[in-house]
């Protein structure tokens, strides 16, 4: 595939509760990819030399102050590389891929195995919106959709 090119990704809703996720990375974005996971029950290990001090503050949370090692990914069922690195994050890419470990990588649109959608729900509906890459396309759409079923 080329480097920029998209990626087809296959839209599936995914059951995380309970489950062991990583967030490599401490920082603003890392910190609304928690606040996604821990919207949806799962288990989070923080993993980053630097935590902002709004994530430090949340419960529930196994906070690690070191750079990411390979071993952070033992057992872990999603991982999502928050690094302000490229080259680290696509690392940790390279090895979720090598484990069959669903990864999200922030700074690219193609170099991962999973990417998020904005979410839109209803009493009795969930819809994933995705922009293909670009976020604020995807919360346009949102908020198209969620006028026109009012």
């Amino acid at each position: 595939m080329k480097k920029n090119s998209v990626k087809k990704f296959f839209p599936v809703m995914l059951d995380i509760e309970d489950k062991n996720c990583l967030v490599a990375g401490g920082g603003k974005i890392a910190r609304r990819k928690i606040e996604t996971l821990k919207e949806y029950g799962a288990r989070i290990t923080v993993v980053a030399p630097e935590i902002l001090p709004e994530i430090e503050k949340k419960e529930d949370l196994i906070l690690i102050k070191r750079c990411f090692s390979e071993r952070d990914l033992d057992s872990k069922f999603l991982v999502i590389a928050a690094t302000d690195r490229e080259d680290v994050n696509s690392y940790i890419v390279k090895l979720c891929s090598e484990r069959g470990i669903p990864v999200n990588n922030i700074t690219s649109k193609t170099d991962m195995n999973l990417s998020f959608m904005s979410v839109l729900e209803g009493a009795d509906f969930k819809v994933g919106i995705s922009g293909k890459g670009n976020p604020k396309r995807a919360l346009e759409i949102k908020e198209i959709i969620k006028k026109a079923l009012e």
